[in-house]
Protein backbone atom coordinates (compact mmCIF):
# COMPACT_ATOMS: atom_id res chain seq x y z
CA UNK A 1 0.00 0.00 0.00
CA UNK A 2 1.15 2.89 -0.86
CA UNK A 3 0.97 5.74 1.64
CA UNK A 4 -1.15 8.99 0.44
CA UNK A 5 0.08 12.79 0.64
CA UNK A 6 -1.55 13.03 3.85
CA UNK A 7 -0.24 10.81 5.60
CA UNK A 8 3.58 11.78 4.50
CA UNK A 9 2.41 15.48 5.31
CA UNK A 10 2.03 14.40 9.08
CA UNK A 11 4.99 12.65 9.14
CA UNK A 12 6.89 16.05 7.62
CA UNK A 13 5.36 18.31 10.19
CA UNK A 14 6.01 16.24 12.52
CA UNK A 15 10.04 16.87 12.30
CA UNK A 16 11.13 13.78 13.83
CA UNK A 17 14.09 12.30 12.46
CA UNK A 18 13.12 9.42 11.75
CA UNK A 19 9.94 10.70 9.87
CA UNK A 20 12.71 13.04 7.72
CA UNK A 21 14.85 10.15 7.36
CA UNK A 22 11.84 7.62 5.86
CA UNK A 23 11.11 10.51 3.38
CA UNK A 24 14.12 11.08 2.74
CA UNK A 25 14.59 7.25 1.61
CA UNK A 26 11.61 7.45 -0.76
CA UNK A 27 12.66 10.08 -2.42
CA UNK A 28 16.37 8.89 -2.58
CA UNK A 29 14.84 5.29 -4.28
CA UNK A 30 12.52 6.85 -6.03
CA UNK A 31 9.72 4.78 -4.63
CA UNK A 32 5.97 5.44 -6.23
CA UNK A 33 5.10 7.65 -3.43
CA UNK A 34 8.66 9.88 -3.70
CA UNK A 35 6.80 12.76 -5.88
CA UNK A 36 4.38 12.91 -2.30
CA UNK A 37 7.26 12.58 -0.04
CA UNK A 38 9.10 15.93 -1.78
CA UNK A 39 5.58 17.54 -1.80
CA UNK A 40 4.99 16.76 1.93
CA UNK A 41 8.56 17.76 2.76
CA UNK A 42 8.14 21.09 1.04
CA UNK A 43 4.53 22.06 2.60
CA UNK A 44 6.53 21.49 6.25
CA UNK A 45 8.88 24.55 4.98
CA UNK A 46 12.02 22.19 6.17
CA UNK A 47 15.02 23.88 7.08
CA UNK A 48 17.97 24.77 4.76
CA UNK A 49 19.83 21.60 5.88
CA UNK A 50 16.78 19.66 5.29
CA UNK A 51 16.32 21.32 2.36
CA UNK A 52 19.84 20.68 0.81
CA UNK A 53 19.55 16.64 1.81
CA UNK A 54 15.73 16.89 0.03
CA UNK A 55 18.17 18.05 -3.35
CA UNK A 56 20.74 15.75 -2.61
CA UNK A 57 18.09 12.36 -2.52
CA UNK A 58 16.70 13.97 -5.33
CA UNK A 59 19.78 13.99 -7.59
CA UNK A 60 20.74 10.58 -6.34
CA UNK A 61 17.09 8.95 -7.35
CA UNK A 62 17.98 9.95 -11.12
CA UNK A 63 14.59 11.02 -11.71
CA UNK A 64 13.40 13.79 -13.50
CA UNK A 65 9.80 13.74 -12.33
CA UNK A 66 10.94 14.43 -9.28
CA UNK A 67 13.23 17.08 -9.77
CA UNK A 68 10.78 19.05 -11.54
CA UNK A 69 8.38 18.29 -8.55
CA UNK A 70 11.24 19.45 -6.25
CA UNK A 71 11.83 22.72 -8.10
CA UNK A 72 7.98 23.94 -8.00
Amino acid sequence: MRPDLRTLSAMALSRLPEAEEFLLRLIETAAPAAPSAVEALASARVSSEVRARISAAVERSGGSRLRAVFNQ
